[in-house]
């Protein structure tokens, strides 16, 4: 009975961006990747997800990544392990000093309306102007918000910033740091290792017990039985299904 290291499988990581988070995340993951992690980018959208998740998990990804919008579309639908790309107020405050600088009078922050809310009066009061909030159910929604608003730039994650560009109004993306993206990606990797560890553990664990001379049997806390070994098989003339 031996587990070698060399029969590990690679690492794969899902990163489900969209628009210009897909394109930064495509400069990062390149420099992080490596032979015992891969990252698997996808350009996508809440209109897309599925199928990209389907892809992803045929090519054996575990573990993911993604923006507030498809973050918060990802958990209503999957219980699989995800990382939120995080996006702090203080990021929403550059976008918009970028946006004032560049003359604008009228800004809005637009976000999916189930992410976090954003303290849009704190971010008022700190930037010393008056800023509209957006919430959108889906890309179409946040198109038709956008044309019928008064506003002259707009704040927000990718979706936003690909809305604004296409519309042809200003558009500010709040990933100001790669390195906020950098780390997700890192903490993605290590919440892969553990899994993987995790499971090798347990593997190793079940070949031990298995392979005991002694009956081993493990219930849970209710009195069920988890484990029940081939030699308390044999003692017993139960099976496993059994």
């Amino acid at each position: 009975m031996e587990f070698s290291s060399s029969t590990t499988k690679p690492i794969k990581i899902c990163f489900l961006g969209y628009g210009k988070l897909y394109e930064l995340a495509k400069e990062i993951t390149t420099e992080l990747s490596s032979e015992e992690v891969t990252y698997l980018l996808y350009d996508c959208d809440m209109d897309t997800q599925d199928r990209c998740i389907q892809d992803a998990l045929e090519q054996g990804c575990e573990v993911f990544i993604a923006g507030p919008g498809n973050a918060a579309y990802f958990r209503s639908k999957h219980n699989l392990p995800l990382l939120e790309i995080p996006i702090r107020i203080v990021e929403y405050a550059v976008a918009v000093k970028k946006a004032l600088t560049d003359g604008h009078k009228k800004i809005a922050v637009a976000h999916y309306n189930y992410t976090p809310p954003i303290d849009v009066e704190t971010l008022s009061k700190l930037m010393s102007c008056e800023i509209t909030e957006i919430k959108f159910e889906n890309v179409p929604d946040l198109y038709h918000l956008m044309q019928a608003s008064d506003c002259d730039a707009f704040v927000g994650a990718a979706a936003t910033f690909h809305a604004a560009e296409t519309l042809g109004k200003a558009g500010y993306l709040v990933y100001s740091r790669p390195s906020s993206l950098r780390n997700v990606c890192l903490q993605a990797a290590e919440l892969a290792r553990n899994i993987a560890q995790t499971r090798r553990n347990r593997a190793i664990t079940n070949a031990i017990m298995q392979n005991s001379a002694l009956a081993i049997i493990v219930t849970d806390m209710d009195g069920k039985i988890d484990f029940f070994n081939r030699v308390a098989q044999n003692y017993s003339g139960l099976s496993s299904v059994q």
